[in-house]
């Protein structure tokens, strides 16, 4: 799966901060708050923003969100840590047998085992 190193050309975080950098807004370094879920969105990990309706691919290596639509201003434009699933390469296995990216996707809940059986009943249709 693709991570915002892939996307980007870097990870989440030095991609908001060199954004932001161009707008003079100061990206804190601070993670606080409740940590939001990442999930998988037609080949990219990302993080649904749990203050607007925002949405950011981010990295499994640095595990961070900061909304470049909301600037994370309810949680005081601190980071908020993101959680990934401690399988996360198991399922990035199983997405990747799926040809088309715009069927490798996963939600948070979904077990790995679900992924497995929707691969072996829909073989080269997804």
């Amino acid at each position: 799966m693709k991570n915002a190193e892939d996307v980007m050309g870097m990870s989440h975080l030095t991609f908001v901060r060199n954004f932001m950098k161009r707008y003079g807004v100061y990206v804190k370094r601070r993670i606080s708050g409740t940590p939001v879920p990442a999930e998988v969105n037609h080949g990219r990990w990302i993080v649904k923003c749990p203050f607007c309706a925002g949405a950011e691919v981010i990295s499994t290596h640095d595990p961070v969100f900061y909304c470049l639509s909301c600037l994370n201003i309810k949680n005081d434009g601190d980071l908020l840590p993101v959680l990934i699933p401690d399988n996360y390469r198991e399922i990035e296995a199983e997405l990747r047998d799926r040809k088309n990216e715009a069927n490798q996707n996963w939600a948070p809940g979904e077990r790995l085992d679900q992924l497995i059986k929707e691969n072996e009943e829909r073989k080269g249709e997804i």
